[in-house]
């Protein structure tokens, strides 16, 4: 399976490509929607690329904040950049707050380059639960299929997660790897810009 994710897969690294079960048989239909995102049969999310262990794929994306010590971060967890808009993705797919995020944006410019970062959170889908590969797609979908045991809820074929938050400097470039929500997490950004808004996550 490595192989063929790595022929299959290699030319749509940072596109969105769907994860999809095996009892997906409604398929697109969801039949209700708010029933669907609380335990959904397929997804859409970047494609990062090939680790020892599975596929890896980004599945949050948010502006933060590193301290200088190097382990005490906060992020704007309110805008998830990796979320698909509704046009690319209707079933999971959200429209943003165009004046919420440049809010969010601006405040993010203004912290020092040295402390200016991303949090992103990879989710992996271990080889033992890919079934096949579709590199085909659909006319829904036009960038490759994987399909893949799903467990219950909104996790869906993730195995475990890794969370970095990562400098965006490019000459002294620093990150910090957090075990939880919470693990380093301080108070930095405003308190409207720090949670999850409903559908962002």
């Amino acid at each position: 399976m490595k192989r063929k994710a790595y022929r299959a897969l290699n030319d749509v690294l940072e596109t969105p490509i769907l994860l999809r079960s095996p009892e997906a048989l409604a398929y697109p239909d969801t039949g209700d929607l708010a029933s669907f995102k609380k335990n959904p049969l397929w997804m859409m999310w970047p494609y990062r690329g090939i680790s020892h262990a599975g596929l890896k794929f980004c599945v949050q994306r948010n502006f933060a904040f590193l301290s200088d010590d190097g382990r005490s971060w906060d992020a704007a967890m309110a805008v998830n950049e990796v979320r698909s808009r509704t046009h690319e993705d209707p079933w999971m797919g959200v429209e943003q707050d165009g004046k919420h995020r440049q809010a969010i944006y601006e405040f993010w410019c203004n912290i020092p380059e040295a402390n200016r970062a991303w949090l992103e959170l990879i989710g992996l889908v271990s080889f033992d639960d890919i079934l096949d590969i579709d590199e085909l797609g659909d006319e829904y979908v036009q960038t490759p299929h994987v399909y893949a045991l799903f467990e219950a809820g909104t996790d869906g074929p993730f195995a475990g997660y890794t969370a970095e938050i990562a400098t965006v400097s490019q000459w002294s470039p620093r990150s910090f790897y957090a075990t939880t929500r919470t693990d380093g997490r301080i108070k930095y950004f405003p308190a409207e810009f720090r949670e999850p808004n409903d559908g962002q996550q």
